[in-house]
């Protein structure tokens, strides 16, 4: 019972950096106005997380951990390439839906600022690219196939790509175009795993 407190508390100290960061960035994302929004009082801050930027890692930590989950659902029956690549994009879009929020923190720190260390923009990038390199190779994997562009160009690819669509329906809000988007780049995904385009720029 008492590490299910420390988890929730956990949680609730990630969850109230998340609101803070929407609500006034880095300059309202403090460690005293963390553990003021989540009732916990600042002395136990240490208890749960090791820094401020542990609590912004755990942002997008959790993201990754819970997109991966789902993606990983997706690929338990065999399928096409191109329904595969349809449903796990489909499955990863559930989730923006479900945690808009934490999305919206997650590019926040993505995105740098004066108050956040380089190291930490870029851990939390790698961490991206990284789950999403190995999604595709399991892809490769299951699906018996070779990329016919190196899987961490692919990876940089569909991550560029999907920022740009988080981003469109942060704004917009339009979740029906993102899902119309995502199908086509599920298509133009899926052809990079044929051995078709041989004089594709490497």
């Amino acid at each position: 019972m008492i590490a299910d407190a420390d988890s929730q508390t956990q949680e609730d100290l990630r969850r109230a950096a998340v609101a803070l960061l929407i609500e006034g960035g880095f300059q309202r994302a403090t460690i005293p106005q963390i553990c003021r929004t989540a009732g916990v009082d600042e002395a136990e801050f240490s208890r749960y997380y090791a820094s401020l930027e542990a609590v912004f890692r755990a942002i997008a930590e959790s993201l990754i951990t819970d997109h991966s989950r789902n993606i990983e659902a997706t690929m338990l029956r065999r399928r096409s390439l191109t329904e595969s690549m349809r449903l796990a994009l489909l499955a990863f879009w559930e989730l923006v839906e479900e945690r808009a929020d934490d999305h919206r923190a997650a590019k926040y720190l993505r995105l740098g600022s004066p108050a956040a260390s380089t190291s930490n923009e870029r851990a939390i990038y790698d961490a991206f690219i990284a789950s999403t390199e190995f999604r595709l190779t399991e892809m490769e994997r299951v699906h018996s196939i070779t990329w016919e562009l190196p899987v961490r160009k692919l990876a940089r690819l569909m991550l560029a790509t999907l920022d740009g669509i988080v981003q469109d329906f942060l704004v917009t809000g339009d979740s029906e175009g993102a899902r119309e988007i995502l199908e086509v780049f599920a298509y133009h995904m899926a052809q990079h795993g044929r051995r078709v385009a041989k004089n594709y720029p490497m």
